[in-house]
């Protein structure tokens, strides 16, 4: 038996041999290097797409992909119920410093100014909002703060209204 596979219709690109490791891997690390064409500058990234997160998590139901806002809506809200460095998969600075500020604490206004200026920077990480404003709560009987919504602007002129329940999952 041969230590080798072979793969019909396959061949292996010959090693550039003319290039050390740190050579290639400089070249692959200098900026200058990859630059976007001149239409592309300015441009924000796409949405792209995403899996959409049922907050409810009912289960059997399986998952939906969602394409554009929606895909923002889904980030935006993983954001906002994530506390920062809870998950290796995202940055450190992903999420809120305290998902969970609000609760508990009825009618506390400094509390609420602490969230709005958390949930404020939170969504501005993202490339496309451009403003984050008109906070309104919504009560339980308690008086306590059950769901947030937020008005969020994308590229200076599309707005998206979300609709946040307070609190960690």
């Amino acid at each position: 038996m041969s230590d080798q596979t072979t793969w019909p219709d396959f061949e292996l690109v010959p090693a550039d041999d003319d290039l050390t490791p740190d050579e290639e891997l400089a070249l692959l690390s200098d900026p200058d290097d990859f630059v976007l064409a001149p239409d592309q500058e300015d441009q924000p990234l796409p949405f792209g797409k995403s899996i959409w997160i049922d907050l409810d998590d009912r289960p059997g139901h399986p998952p939906t992909v969602v394409h554009g806002i929606d895909s923002f809506v889904v980030w935006a809200t993983v954001a906002l119920k994530t506390k920062m460095g809870t998950w290796e998969i995202f940055p450190d600075d992903f999420g809120m410093e305290d998902p969970d500020r609000l609760v508990g604490h009825p009618d506390d206004t400094e509390r609420r100014a602490e969230y709005m200026r958390d949930v404020r920077q939170t969504l501005r990480q993202y490339d496309r909002v451009t403003n984050v404003g008109n906070f309104q709560w919504e009560l339980d009987d308690t008086g306590e703060v059950v769901e947030v919504s937020i008005e969020v602007e994308l590229d200076g002129d599309e707005l998206v209204l979300l609709e946040v329940p307070v609190g960690s999952h």
